[in-house]
């Protein structure tokens, strides 16, 4: 984990146990925060200043006193979109010059499920989104 996640962390933590100030910079005081100037020229102990090993010490402490970390749940087809949309820029191009005389969605997952099982593209396998990239790639060189 990067230091500036366990930052975050650790800023998390504050809030969800709803710390005061006070009890907060101390914390970080007795984890081997150094004192920083804030905006206002007021001098604080700051989780920036300490090192990896000591801001997970503190986030140790955080935790033990009841911070839980709770991970946003990934979408598992994020890694879907940058292939969909590539899919869809190569679609366009072959509209734009003429290949294609419709440029709809609707006629592009037809194309596309000639080249996989998946009724969307939204539901291919990895697999299948490269059959229909490189089934348009080969297309565009074609025309060119």
């Amino acid at each position: 984990m990067k230091r500036s996640d366990l930052i975050k962390l650790v800023a998390i933590a504050k809030t969800q146990l709803g710390m005061d100030e006070d009890s907060y910079r101390e914390m970080l005081r007795r984890h081997g925060a150094t004192l920083t100037t804030k905006k206002g020229g007021k001098q604080v102990y700051s989780a920036t200043s300490m090192g990896w090993s000591q801001l997970d010490a503190a986030l140790s402490e955080l935790k033990a006193k009841g911070f839980q970390f709770k991970a946003k749940p990934r979408n598992a087809e994020d890694w879907r979109l940058p292939r969909i949309n590539l899919v869809r820029q190569l679609w366009r191009w072959l509209h734009e010059h003429g290949q294609v005389r419709n440029a709809d969605d609707d006629a592009l997952q037809a194309f596309c499920s000639q080249h996989m099982q998946a009724e969307r593209l939204e539901w291919a396998t990895s697999p299948e989104l490269n059959k229909c990239v490189e089934a348009l790639k080969s297309w565009k060189r074609r025309t060119q």
